[in-house]
């Protein structure tokens, strides 16, 4: 059986960790990463010597590659849309179709790429990122399959916090992110701030399941899903959602020493350059 739930929520909630670590419990279910779909498409193209032909003509074998350089080669000059596509790395494709073509393109091609996908399999878990729940062709491939969304709900300081630790690149998690890496150093927290500001009210309301998962562990938060998706299942919907938050959390038992070695824990992230974290205030 299928899992039928996506997470959803901003960068640094927590969408990828929480996943895969349900998925191991989950056999014969993949998990399908949006970042590795577009990364495995678009390396593609670049290995393949016939592309820039293939391109131009709109004839590679990939449908929606097809449809995203077909309407943009009107708006744009051709060389550039395939310039974008054909940059190794998917990083450089990110940023290069944001900054040749403009956010709202890559956000469309990026959409094409989930609706595509969740049409065609079944058998997965799903992380689509963390705006493109917001988009209605993504919201509406996935009720025509019957996936729900828990929205991970999580303040600034756990979301900066996660979003600075080092990854097995050397790198904080923000600079994995595009428009965050491109904001840089000075600006990559503000951007966050920004996002959940303009996004929190509207991951709430298209979420069917709201878990805050603010200064949780990974341990904790799974136990908060797990309740939740329970509560869900056993009759609770959308118009009851307020109703399902208020509900006695599995967590509320914890001591206090361990909610004290978890919020010392959150403390522990560490930005680029190895001092101690300390989320800038908006």
């Amino acid at each position: 059986m299928p899992f039928k739930y996506i997470f959803i929520g901003l960068p640094g909630s927590g969408k990828t960790t929480v996943l895969k670590a349900i998925s191991k419990t989950l056999p014969d279910i993949r998990l399908f990463l949006m970042d590795d779909e577009i990364k495995i498409r678009l390396n593609r193209l670049v290995a393949n010597p016939q592309a820039i032909e293939q391109l131009k003509k709109c004839e590679t074998d990939d449908a929606v590659v097809n449809s995203f350089c077909a309407k943009w080669c009107k708006s744009f000059d051709q060389e550039i849309v395939i310039n974008a596509l054909l940059r190794k790395g998917f990083e450089k494709h990110s940023v290069a179709i944001m900054k040749l073509l403009g956010e709202p393109q890559w956000r469309e091609f990026e959409a094409a790429i989930a609706a595509d996908f969740l049409k065609r399999e079944k058998e997965c878990a799903f992380d689509l990122g963390g705006s493109q729940p917001l988009n209605a062709g993504v919201k509406q491939a996935c009720n025509e399959v019957g996936i729900k969304f828990i929205y991970l709900k999580a303040d600034h300081e756990t979301i900066c916090s996660n979003l600075s630790k080092i990854q097995a690149d050397g790198r904080p998690r923000w600079q994995h992110i595009s428009n965050y890496q491109a904001a840089g150093s000075e600006g990559w927290q503000a951007l966050a701030h920004n996002h959940r500001k303009e996004r929190e009210g509207k991951l709430e309301a298209i979420s069917d399941v709201t878990v805050d998962v603010s200064h949780l562990s990974v341990e904790q938060v799974l136990l908060e899903v797990r309740g939740a998706i329970a509560k869900y299942e056993l009759g609770k919907h959308k118009d009851n959602n307020e109703e399902i938050e208020r509900m006695p959390s599995p967590l509320l038992h914890r001591n206090n020493e361990q909610g004290d070695k978890h919020e010392e824990q959150l403390k522990q992230g560490f930005q680029p350059q190895g001092q101690q974290y300390s989320p800038k205030k908006f």
